[in-house]
């Protein structure tokens, strides 16, 4: 995934335990704060001196693709996403989220997409 945002409200992964590219600005290759089970407070407040949050920009209208992936195929039973609208610090939710699975991670092989529009 690409590193979070870092010039405005501190919202980049700073737990992450693997590999930054800084050429393309992502995090590969290791676990961070997506999956350390820690859920941001409403109020933005940072948590043991961290902010639990990671956030990125919309400047450049593009999306920001998140993948898992794990050494074996594993059965999901939930998938959660937490989200945050803090109007006063820029921040707001997306507009459209899809999710998909992939037996072998090509992108031609996905099942059904789950798609959640706000």
């Amino acid at each position: 995934m690409p590193q979070g945002r870092n010039d405005l409200n501190s919202l980049g992964d700073d737990t992450y335990d693997g590999k930054y590219m800084p050429e393309t600005n992502m995090l590969i290759d290791g676990l961070g704060q997506l999956s350390d089970g820690i859920t941001g407070s409403e109020d933005m407040s940072f948590v043991d001196g961290r902010q639990p949050w990671i956030g990125w920009s919309n400047e450049s209208n593009t999306h920001v693709t998140i993948i898992f992936q794990f050494d074996y195929i594993r059965q999901m039973n939930r998938v959660t996403i937490h989200t945050n609208n803090v109007f006063s610090k820029q921040i707001s939710i997306f507009k459209t989220a899809v999710v998909t699975f992939s037996i072998n991670g090509e992108r031609t092989s996905y099942s059904n997409a789950i798609i959640s529009e706000q």
